[in-house]
């Protein structure tokens, strides 16, 4: 999860009730107090938003944290990607034991 102001992983993350945007609670805050709310999400203070637990990778760094959602859809991916080998070759298997066999013809 990114902020919505900084784009970066949230340190102590709060979430907008009104728009599920996630914040940084120190950038929000500083930024209710300077502009006296946030118009473009209907946030007049902060008790329009919540706090909430994160993952716990919460202190890694946003390439660290990109690296780790390709890394699994490369899991997920190559998983899937085993199946399928595993269905060609018993579809291939399948296929040579019909081709040893004669051809069948049918006579009418």
């Amino acid at each position: 999860m990114l902020c919505a102001l900084c784009g970066e992983v949230p340190e102590e993350p709060v979430v907008s009730r009104k728009t599920g945007a996630v914040f940084e609670k120190r950038l929000i805050l500083k930024y209710i107090e300077e502009n006296g709310g946030v118009a473009a999400l209907k946030m007049a203070s902060l008790d329009e938003v919540a706090s909430f637990q994160q993952a716990s990778y919460s202190d890694l760094s946003v390439s660290q944290a990109s690296s780790l959602d390709v890394q699994a859809n490369y899991a997920a991916i190559g998983g899937f990607d085993g199946k399928v080998d595993i269905y060609s070759i018993e579809e291939n298997n399948v296929e040579r034991s019909l081709d040893i066999g004669e051809p069948v013809t049918t006579t009418v």
